[in-house]
């Protein structure tokens, strides 16, 4: 099938810091058993520098347990540099002062509607079920695969899905037994997409986002505690040579499609807590991905769907109403997933450090 997706140049290729988790694939090797599909890679915490780390318990805030642990003031409330090794079988994670070399740190965060924090602030954290008390914190990987023309691929889980259905992501999900990070990575976005990635050495950490599900605390009390990795891969192929060979995983995923870096744009400043320029539809009409189209036009954009009968269907058919609604009482309906959003935003940055 053929798909035509706009172009959005930008600069030269640049790494992240990531390279700690990549340089040698023992050092972040994966083990543990898998029960019903949950990742075997948990998160510790090293509370003192002087002490071994112990395991992140599941109705603790990692990042305000970090921020304590290191005396961690300033005017973000919802972020922490961490530093992060492997070892004893989970992934560990050091909270750092913002001061502190941040060339060699990684960005964690979490949204402040974050449902655990309120088990904390809130009565809540006694109503919990005991296995899900002594469940931890779970590791998962997600990619921001991006073209050789510059956009990234999004996909939209089905709505059968137990966790985020509808939902806006790139692909991602549990790290098997025996696996890295990054093969974890690399498998899910071919088990999703049917899309390879040839050159596995290339991949880079963005940054790290604290996830609960269900996302909000009026929607329940969470299931599920996840330190995601936000991984980055660029291919060297443009988007419409790559969505000539996706293979959607219906099971899994019921639609995707190729954001620019204006698009892109579009979608973080819908949060205000990235502290984006609001931006429209009326933006994007600049966009010179799409230099002669009019704002009725952009109401869709190109993409793969597959139909209510298990039809795939392609062309400009994503509506872009979902993709650029804003975080509301409703955020179990279709949308961008706010840790999407984040690791949206730290694309974004590093398009400006290429061209810097």
């Amino acid at each position: 099938m053929k798909v035509s997706f706009g172009r959005c140049a930008v600069g030269v290729l640049a790494q992240r810091i990531a390279t700690l988790f990549k340089s040698n694939s023992a050092y972040f090797a994966i083990w543990g058993n898998k029960m019903k599909r949950s990742p075997s890679l948990t998160v510790h915490l090293r509370r003192d520098k002087a002490k071994p780390a112990t395991p992140a318990s599941f109705g603790e805030s990692i990042v305000d347990v970090l921020k304590n642990a290191e005396n961690v003031g300033g005017d973000v409330d919802n972020e922490i540099f961490v530093d992060c090794e492997m070892s004893d079988n989970a992934l560990v994670l050091t909270g750092s002062h913002h001061e502190t070399n941040i060339s060699k740190k990684i960005l964690l965060r979490r949204p402040p509607f974050c449902p655990i924090k309120s088990l904390v602030e809130e009565p809540g954290l006694e109503d919990l079920p005991e296995d899900v008390k002594t469940r931890g914190v779970h590791v998962g990987a997600a990619v921001i695969l991006e073209s050789s023309d510059n956009s990234v691929f999004i996909t939209r889980r089905s709505k059968t899905m137990r966790t985020f259905p509808h939902v806006w992501v790139p692909p991602g999900g549990h790290v098997d037994e025996g696996e890295s990070i990054f093969e974890a990575g690399i498998r899910e976005v071919e088990e999703e997409s049917g899309i390879k990635i040839e050159n596995r050495n290339s991949g880079s950490i963005l940054g790290l986002w604290e996830s609960s599900f269900p996302p909000m605390r009026h929607l329940g009390l969470p299931k599920r505690h996840h330190i995601v990795v936000y991984l980055h891969f660029k291919l060297s192929e443009t988007a419409a040579n790559i969505s000539e060979k996706i293979q959607l995983e219906t099971k899994e995923v019921d639609a995707c499609t190729w954001l620019c870096s204006c698009v892109a744009e579009g979608i973080v400043s819908t949060d205000k807590q990235f502290d984006f320029p609001k931006q429209t539809n009326v933006y994007l009409k600049q966009c010179h991905s799409f230099p002669n189209l009019c704002v009725k036009q952009m109401d869709y954009i190109d993409g793969i769907l597959i139909g209510d009968k298990g039809e795939t269907q392609t062309g400009r058919i994503i509506s872009t109403t979902p993709l650029f609604m804003d975080v509301g009482k409703n955020e179990d309906n279709e949308r961008v997933s706010t840790g999407t959003k984040y690791a949206l935003k730290l694309w974004l940055d590093l398009l400006k450090s290429r061209k810097g």
